[in-house]
């Protein structure tokens, strides 16, 4: 209300809409990932923005600050908050100097905290590609191939945006400059940086919800009004209907789930099994031994020797987390030291070629087909458009299982 003053209310309501029917939203939410709370962080800090407190851009930064303890990428509210000050403040920007150097000081601060008591969070630091296969006329159209690649699934929610801005902008709004300007930078931010995901949109979507509400407004008011209204209406209930399908398709579970649970129903306790599929993994009867042992081998382990029940366990080689160009040979000493009874295995898995001739020999016994790399929610990886969620009945990459 305070951000559109002449907007009916009902625009606020369809703002909200559109993130509680947004793919991205739900696939991240049904997981837990941390960056649904930086979306939340914008909301706040927009929120903080328009209000009338007196120290509202301290407020901002602080809040951008404590955030950091969720997530690295927080940061950007600094520069949201920075640009609704330059935006709104005009020629009394010095007037705002110091109230923003302090707000700035405990942002730092804040920053730096969780950093020094947990460095390991500093992980994605190792994906960090600053100017690797960089170009200038690739920067320039970053922003449209990052919402027109990771954001296809999200494309009547960005198409609304976009004609949200444009309307803005004839009127004269500064919040359609802030948007758009944002939208760049955070672009430029992960062309430059890093690569594209469709999790990463998680920080623009409550703006281009905010934006793409104004724009349904101004849309169903514009010249042939019925038209007009008929068009929002049918792309308000195509949006209404891809989240629904969304929100189905994740409470079938994912084919990795599925496996998981028909190996405990349906593969005898203590078998000799390899299990190659991503973030897949079975229960172990003991620690594998080498580098092959992990914490959670050995945890499952020291349940079952203190006499809790952990359920089915298995001889089970998980390789997800090892490498078949590096781990080739150790892998191959495990498999001929003593005979396999079974393989799951997903059809993306870079064991494949390792274990082809052990497929070969096998019978498959059970196949789950799921939607493949184009939709895989638990990463938030979102390369389809919307309109391709009906060609699957699950998520996840499609998994095999032999008996050998």
């Amino acid at each position: 209300r305070r951000l559109f003053a002449t907007a009916p209310s009902w625009v606020a309501t369809l703002a909200a809409f559109f993130l509680a029917v947004s793919p991205t939203y739900l696939a991240l939410g049904s997981v837990a990932r941390h960056w649904v709370f930086i979306g939340l962080l914008v909301a706040i800090i927009l929120r903080l923005l328009v209000s009338d407190l007196k120290r509202k851009y301290f407020w901002s930064l602080l809040a951008a600050g404590l955030a950091m303890g969720i997530s690295t990428i927080a940061g950007v509210g600094v520069v949201l908050t920075l640009l609704w000050l330059v935006l709104a403040t005009g020629k009394n920007i010095l007037g705002k100097i110091k109230e923003v150097v302090t707000g700035l000081i405990a942002f730092t601060f804040l920053a730096l905290v969780p950093n020094l008591l947990y460095p390991q969070s500093l992980g994605f630091v190792n994906d960090v590609s600053l100017l690797s296969g960089k170009s200038l006329p690739a920067a320039l159209g970053s922003a449209p191939q990052f919402l027109l690649t990771a954001g296809r699934v999200e494309i009547l929610l960005i198409a609304l945006a976009t004609v949200g801005i444009l309307f803005l902008i004839h009127s004269r709004k500064s919040f359609g400059w802030l948007v758009l300007i944002f939208a760049l930078f955070y672009s430029l931010l992960f062309y430059f940086f890093f690569h594209f995901e469709t999790r990463f949109l998680t920080p623009l979507l409550p703006l281009f919800a905010l934006v793409a509400a104004y724009g349904s407004w101004r849309l169903m008011n514009f010249k042939v009004r019925p038209l007009m209204q008929s068009l929002v209406g049918l792309i308000i209930l195509a949006m209404l209907i891809t989240g629904l399908r969304f929100a189905y398709l994740t409470y079938q579970d994912d084919t990795r789930a599925l496996a998981y649970d028909w190996a405990l129903k349906n593969i005898p306790a203590g078998s000799r099994v390899i299990v190659a599929g991503d973030l897949l993994r079975l229960p172990v009867v003991e620690v594998p031994i080498g580098k092959f042992s992990r914490r959670t081998d050995q945890a499952e382990v020291s349940l079952a020797k203190a006499g809790i029940d952990y359920g089915l366990a298995f001889n089970a080689l998980n390789l997800y987390t090892f490498n078949p160009d590096t781990d080739r040979e150790l892998v191959l000493e495990l498999i001929e030291a003593t005979s396999l009874d079974y393989v799951i295995i997903d059809d993306d898995s870079p064991w494949q070629t390792v274990l082809s001739d052990i497929l070969t020999s096998g019978e498959e016994i059970k196949d789950l087909t799921g939607s493949g790399e184009r939709f895989l929610y638990t990463a938030g990886h979102f390369w389809g458009f919307l309109w391709e969620l009906w060609q699957f009945d699950r998520f996840g990459p499609e998994i095999k299982i032999f008996k050998l």
